[in-house]
């Protein structure tokens, strides 16, 4: 820790060390414009030259300033004295979640409490097009209110996002990574990172899914002697069924971690929000249909959707047709996809039924000058007894699929 108390970085006077890692120190200081505490993270000395290390963190601040949310850290300033770059945070009262973990497991009711509100400020920064890329207990701190806040965005990739009005990428700041480089910590990537593929929103459901998974069984779902026995678990291996840790969990919960770890990003939540709305569904008591079993369920789901996805759109086509959907010109310009019926009679299809609906709404998205709206605007409308018109005017479309 190289800044003594009352050193001056600007306006702000260093008051005593937090805590120091590979990427940064963290002092608590006083802005003295405002009267008011503030934590400080100085780039060490030995990386403020590092072309890399200043634009990492640099990154970092720009990520944290283009958010505001109660689940994400807030930054307040940005600034150099002398040689010296640093950032201005709001000062957390707390602990680390990975500190928590340490001395007790978690309930599963704390577990998705917990992970509903670090969805909820994923899907946030996911909104900006920001991709953390390196979610772990060590960057989730819980204040003294309870409240988990996202930290360390120093590997955060922004995204090129696309306007759906106007159809054109919105200008952003995008990481250029050299390919092949792993991006992230060992036992919370994403089967992509770990082969070098890029990240993107599905990656940090995947490491928040590893969270999740740690948080109610107290053990991490892929690790190995070193390293690359991890690395290769993750690629390989399926975890192992958290419903026999000795956690009592509903086994909803259980289906929505596998789903989270999936190997394949297709096939895990595709975004956080419907992540954040299984947990809120659990919590609730409502029923969330889970797969029967991680292997069985993605062999199942693949062959099944290859076989039956030219079915449904051709279904969809003839929906569209047969009841004379008015749109501009004979053209579908925008489409909402209801969530899929299961006529099976079993509810544990359901679950399937809902990959049904995320499948077909991921590949209209596809289509190009189509407006496609997401799956979780229209899960509100599952089992309702709406009329197509009335629904197609709430959600501004021309067109409805259902099946």
């Amino acid at each position: 820790m190289g800044l003594r108390a009352g050193a001056r970085l600007g306006p702000y006077e260093v008051l005593a060390p937090l805590g120091a890692g590979g990427m940064g120190e963290v002092y608590r200081a006083l802005d003295t414009r405002l009267d008011r505490e503030v934590a400080i993270k100085v780039l060490p000395e030995r990386l403020a030259e590092d072309p890399s290390a200043l634009s990492r963190f640099e990154r970092e601040a720009k990520a944290l300033a283009a958010l505001s949310h109660p689940n994400v850290l807030t930054i307040l300033d940005f600034g150099c004295e002398g040689a010296v770059a640093y950032t201005v945070t709001e000062l957390l009262q707390g602990e680390s979640l990975r500190t928590r973990l340490l001395r007790a497991r978690t309930s599963w009711r704390e577990a998705a409490e917990l992970c509903t509100e670090i969805a909820d400020g994923l899907a946030a920064a996911h909104s900006r097009g920001i991709v953390h890329r390196d979610l772990k207990p060590e960057n989730v701190f819980l204040t003294g209110s309870g409240r988990p806040k996202i930290l360390d965005f120093g590997l955060a990739r922004r995204e090129r996002l696309v306007d759906p009005a106007a159809h054109r990428p919105q200008q952003t700041q995008t990481l250029e990574t050299e390919p092949g480089a792993l991006m992230g910590t060992v036992g919370y990537m994403a089967p992509e990172q770990v082969s070098g593929l890029p990240a993107d929103a599905r990656s940090d459901i995947f490491s928040l899914g590893c969270i999740l998974y740690e948080m109610v069984t107290g053990s991490r779902p892929f690790s190995g002697g070193t390293g690359a026995e991890t690395l290769a678990a993750i690629l390989r291996d399926e975890p192992a069924d958290p419903t026999r840790s000795g956690t009592p969990m509903p086994p909803d919960l259980a289906g929505v971690i596998r789903h989270c770890l999936e190997k394949r990003p297709a096939q895990r939540f595709q975004t956080a929000q419907d992540l954040a709305f299984a947990l809120k569904a659990i919590l609730a008591g409502a029923p969330v249909s889970a797969p029967p079993g991680p292997v069985a369920f993605s062999r199942r789901r693949s062959v099944t959707i290859g076989i039956l996805g030219t079915v449904v759109v051709l279904a969809a086509i003839l929906l569209l047709v047969a009841r004379g959907v008015p749109v501009r010109g004979g053209r579908v310009h925008s489409v909402a996809v209801l969530p899929l019926q299961n006529l099976s009679g079993d509810p544990a299809q359901e679950y399937f039924v809902d990959g049904m609906t995320e499948e077909l709404i991921a590949n209209l998205a596809k289509i190009e000058n189509l407006r496609v709206i997401s799956r979780t605007s229209v899960m509100q409308y599952k089992g309702t007894k709406k009329l197509l018109p009335q629904i197609a005017q709430e959600l501004n479309v021309d067109s409805i699929v259902e099946g």
